[in-house]
């Protein structure tokens, strides 16, 4: 009795191995949809965007420092004492 079970196991097994190929050949026969291709593009350049713009803000440079926050009176209130310094001298 136990052979006739293991026997019977065995062919589910295989039939479902049969099975999982055929999805699988099914799958990648359908591909992607276009709209699937565009929003997955357009997700990769939207990141590829953030990305750059990380980077570009992560990094100080004159191009994108603002002067006018760098003097204001709200630096001295703050206590930063070195950008006050630095308005101090600027007004000298």
């Amino acid at each position: 009795m136990e052979i006739a079970k293991l026997f019977e196991l065995q062919k589910l097994d295989l039939n479902l191995d049969k099975t999982r190929r055929r999805l699988a050949q099914i799958h990648e026969a359908l591909g992607e949809s276009p709209d699937v291709v565009a929003a997955r593009s357009a997700v990769r350049s939207s990141e590829a965007e953030l990305h750059r713009w990380h980077a570009h803000r992560s990094k100080p440079s004159p191009n994108n420092l603002q002067p006018s926050r760098l003097h204001s009176p709200r630096s001295r209130r703050n206590g930063n004492p070195a950008r006050a310094n630095l308005s101090k001298r600027k007004q000298s």
